[in-house]
């Protein structure tokens, strides 16, 4: 190992020519870990509300398909008839978290409820992410940062 002695060379790194360079090290590297860390934390979010709103969708689908539900948190929606508009209302009360804006088509039009076995149900729901921190932004989510999410799910109708 070599000794540096200062009087011979004084071109040689002393303790105050470095002693700057952790903070800058330590800087640069918290900002690149904070920014993976929430990076992380916001795809998480964005996974939960689109597995919510697609369980959603499909569990509206499901309904029109069986003319029942599964669900015993739908105390405020009407299932004696099955219609789009009930349908519409599972979706969003199913959607816990998320705001849905469902679409129900019957036979590849839009229809008031499904009729008779046979007819292909399709639902389809979007709902705008807004991220906490701008990260859509970077995305293509566009100024507002908000991401679009949608999911659909088609049956056709059993009974």
């Amino acid at each position: 190992m070599r000794r540096c002695v200062t009087a011979n060379r004084p071109t040689c790194p002393t303790i105050q020519a470095t002693s700057g360079s952790f903070l800058t090290e330590t800087a640069i590297v918290l900002t690149l870990f904070l920014a993976l860390t929430f990076a992380i934390f916001e795809a998480g979010r964005m996974l939960w509300s689109f597995t919510t709103l697609s369980n959603a969708v499909s569990e509206g689908v499901r309904c029109a398909s069986v003319r029942s539900t599964k669900s015993s948190n739908t105390s405020n929606c009407n299932y004696t008839s099955c219609s789009a508009s009930d349908i519409a209302c599972l979706v969003q009360t199913m959607a816990t978290g998320v705001v849905p804006t469902p679409v129900v088509t019957c036979n590849g039009s839009t229809c008031s409820a499904p009729t008779k076995p046979g007819d292909v149900i399709k639902v389809e729901a979007t709902s705008n992410f807004q991220p906490v921190i701008p990260i859509g932004i970077l995305l293509g989510g566009g100024s507002s940062g908000t991401l679009a999410l949608s999911a659909a799910s088609e049956m056709t109708v059993v009974r």
